[in-house]
This record gives C-alpha cells, structure tokens and sequence, in this order.
C-alpha cells in the first residue's frame, strides 16, 4: 500500500477487493472460522488494510468496515456457505414448489 501512487480510497478499495480478498477467501469454505485464532489470523490483513487509510487510524475494526461498505472476512465466509447450502439443496431438491416458495420471500 506504501508503493501505491495514488491514494484515494476508492481505488485502495478496489485494489484490496481484487488482489487480497481473493487470497483471504480461496478455499473458504474448508477455514474453521469456530477458533478464535483462525478468525483473527483471517482478519488481520483486512484490519491492517483498513487502519491505513487517511481519516481510519484510530476507529475501532467494525466503524472502517462500515465506513467503507465493506464487510469482515468472517461475514462473507457465512455468506459463501449460506451461497453452497442454497446451491446444494437446489441440486437435491429441483423441484418448482421448492423454486416458487423462494420468490415471496426474494421480492
């Protein structure tokens, strides 16, 4: 992030959503998020990312996140294995009862 040139947060943000996000969540689903040393160990280079830009030094880890309309590293690992259930259960159970019950709730 020191190399960077340009410093504008929305770039910085693209540039951590495209080059370290990727790294964090490759094979999320097999992180045991349930251990506390995992789940820091995952959320250390977001933390450190976000504390780095102008005007986020001294916010705690949730105010940035929000800030910057980002969620933890944690949050998008429940939400890619909410994304695998809904998947597999489509997979085991293709039925229309089972597709037309979703879209009440879908909007």
């Amino acid at each position: 992030m020191k190399s960077t040139f340009c410093h504008d947060k929305g770039f910085l943000i693209t540039l951590f959503n495209s080059h370290i996000r990727p790294s964090l969540e490759f094979s999320s689903i097999v992180w045991n998020t349930g251990y506390l040393g995992d789940l820091k160990f995952l959320e250390s280079p977001q933390q450190r990312w976000t504390k780095q830009l102008a005007g986020m030094t001294d916010l705690k880890y949730a105010d940035p996140l929000q800030a910057l309309n980002l969620y933890s590293v944690q949050g998008r690992l429940i939400r890619a294995d909410l994304i695998k259930i809904s998947d597999e259960t489509a997979r085991h159970y293709p039925t229309e009862r089972a597709q037309s019950s979703l879209l009440p709730i879908l909007g």
